[in-house]
C-alpha cells in the first residue's frame, strides 16, 4: 500500500487491490 498506490485508488485507503501492490 505505497503512496503512489493509494493515488491510483483513491477508493481504497489500504489499498488491497492496488495494481502495485
Amino acid at each position: 500500500a505505497a503512496d503512489s498506490d493509494q493515488r491510483t485508488k483513491p477508493n481504497s485507503i489500504v489499498c488491497v487491490d492496488c495494481d502495485g501492490n
